[in-house]
């Protein structure tokens, strides 16, 4: 039995599938939006993890990446001048706090 070769058309359609598989990941995707993006099941890619221990690494990196992609701090908003009033109705003003603990003032009559 011969041996596949890059021009070999298998070949070349599994290395498309890795690469839409790690591009996918390595935006964020879930292991199963990889896998759909790729036109895979997800158990076909877990499989393949469980056999090749290099695709389970560039995989686990390519989400590692994502993550601390996303884990990076927004970039620092502009401060702004402090009234105690709105500027608008004059009503008083109200400090508030996001879930992500992020600040912010608002008019006493928005809801």
């Amino acid at each position: 039995m011969r041996r596949p070769t890059r021009t070999d058309p298998k070949v070349a359609e599994l290395t498309r599938i890795f690469q839409t598989l790690l591009r996918a990941r390595g935006r964020g995707a879930t292991l199963r939006q990889a896998a759909t993006a790729a036109g895979l099941h997800v158990a076909t890619v877990c499989r393949w993890q469980r056999a090749d221990p290099r695709l389970r690494k560039m995989l686990a990196d390519a989400a590692e990446s994502a993550q601390r992609l996303r884990r990076q701090l927004p970039p620092e908003r502009p401060m702004v001048r402090w009234r105690r009033d709105c500027p608008q109705c004059r009503v008083k003003v109200v400090v508030r706090t996001t879930r992500g603990g992020a600040r912010f003032w608002r008019c006493g009559r928005w809801p």
